[in-house]
C-alpha cells in the first residue's frame, strides 16, 4: 500500500488515519541538561487500537531525586534498561506515517528533536495535534492539565481504575490519557468524519514536527 501524502492526511476524514498518543518522562525539563528516562505510545485508529510501544532508557549522567518525586522511576530499574542509542531508531519506526497525539507537544517534542539531531537520526515529518492546544480551544473554562483532563473527561487509570489526580506520571498511562483526550476533543468537533484540518488548533500554528524542530535549535 503506497504512504500517504502530507495533503492527503491533512485533509482526509480522521476515520481513515493512523495516529499515535505518545508520552515521555525525563530528569528534568532543559533538553540539553535532561534526559529520557521513558518513552511510551499507542498507535490506534478511530475504532481499536493497533500496538504499543514502551521501553525504559538508562541515563548517560545517571538519575536525580526530583525526577524520581515526579515519575516514580528509581535506578533498580533502570539497571539493565537499554541506551536511548538503541531505543529511539525503533520508536521512529513506530510512530511512522502517522498523526502524533501529544499533551504538550512543545515539551516531547523538543527532547525527541534534539535527542535526533545530536545522532544524526531522520526525525520523520509528521502532522501534530497537541492535546493542550485542542482543550483550549473546545474547552476554554476548563484547566488544561493532564491531570485536571481526566477527572473533567471521567478518564481512568489504567492500573488502579480511578480518575483520582496521582503525583506519579506514568509514560503509559499518560500516553492512554492523551489517545482519550484527543477522542473527546474529536466527538466534540463533529465526529470522526472531520479531517486534520477541520480540528486543528496551536497558538503558534505549528502543525509539523518539523515546525517544533526549528523552537528546539536554541532550546
Amino acid at each position: 500500500m503506497a504512504m500517504k501524502t502530507m495533503n492527503e492526511i491533512l485533509k482526509q476524514s480522521l476515520g481513515s488515519e493512523t495516529f499515535v498518543a505518545l508520552d515521555l518522562e525525563t530528569t528534568g525539563v532543559e533538553t540539553k541538561k535532561s534526559e529520557i528516562l521513558e518513552i511510551a505510545a499507542i498507535r490506534f485508529t478511530a475504532d481499536k487500537e493497533i500496538a504499543r510501544f514502551h521501553s525504559l532508557t538508562k541515563p548517560v549522567r545517571g538519575l536525580n531525586y526530583e525526577a524520581m518525586k515526579v515519575n516514580g522511576i528509581t535506578e533498580e530499574q533502570l539497571n539493565h534498561a537499554p541506551s536511548l542509542d538503541s531505543v529511539l531508531p525503533e520508536f521512529l519506526n513506530f510512530i511512522s506515517d502517522s498523526i502524533l497525539i501529544i499533551q504538550n507537544a512543545e515539551f516531547d517534542l523538543s527532547f525527541l528533536l534534539y535527542e535526533a539531531r545530536i545522532r544524526q537520526i531522520s526525525f520523520p515529518t509528521l502532522p501534530v495535534l497537541c492535546t493542550v492546544q485542542l482543550t483550549r480551544k473546545l474547552f476554554p473554562k476548563i484547566r488544561h492539565n493532564l491531570s485536571s483532563l481526566r477527572v473533567e473527561f471521567g478518564i481512568l487509570h489504567e492500573k488502579n481504575r480511578s480518575n483520582v489526580q496521582s503525583k506519579i506520571h506514568e509514560a503509559m498511562d499518560d500516553s492512554y490519557a492523551a489517545m482519550e483526550v484527543f477522542k473527546k476533543c474529536v466527538l466534540y468537533s463533529g465526529g470522526w468524519k472531520k479531517s486534520y484540518l477541520d480540528i486543528y488548533h496551536h497558538e503558534k500554528g505549528y502543525k509539523f514536527t518539523s515546525d517544533f524542530e526549528e523552537e528546539t535549535l536554541f532550546t
